[in-house]
């Protein structure tokens, strides 16, 4: 199963995303999960955010090496499921690849049908950088159980 985490810039909360999750489904050791991350608009020759990398490295997760990836069409087609952080890149990304709106969502979406977007840090202080860290890690922690049940599901087949 591969999971794709899309934000704008792919250098603050897709980044953070991934490797919460990464790093959850290594320490269960889940096996058949691939997690990924790209943006809807990176700009050339930037790297992850240091408030993100240093917020991160508090929970011993390293994405200081991250280097952010736009996303493009390979990269939907791979993905079983794309998890966005805003309503913004959810319409952008189906109204781009409307063959794949069945596998797109927003995060806090994901599981519940709900709504609820996870904030851009871009341009605050590390502290807001903790707050968006803690929020990813509480919906990624929600949601860990479908991805690891999908994992499962595929691997059967």
């Amino acid at each position: 199963m591969i999971v794709y985490f899309v934000c704008t810039a792919n250098v603050c909360r897709s980044p953070m995303a991934q490797g919460i999750l990464a790093d959850m489904i290594t320490r269960r050791g889940v096996s058949g999960v691939s997690v990924k991350s790209a943006g809807v608009m990176v700009p050339r020759g930037i790297g992850v955010s240091t408030h993100s990398a240093d917020v991160a490295a508090v929970h011993d997760i390293d994405i200081s090496g991250h280097v952010p990836r736009q996303i493009t069409g390979e990269m939907v087609s791979e993905a079983d499921l794309i998890l966005v952080m805003e309503y913004v890149h959810k319409a952008l990304l189906v109204s781009r690849f409307p063959e794949a709106a069945d596998k797109i969502y927003l995060l806090k979406e994901y599981g519940t049908g709900g709504y609820g977007e996870i904030d851009d840090p871009v341009g605050f202080g590390r502290d807001v950088y903790a707050s968006v860290y803690s929020e990813l890690d509480k919906e990624i922690t929600r949601i860990s159980p479908l991805i690891e049940e999908s994992a499962r599901l595929q691997e059967r087949k």
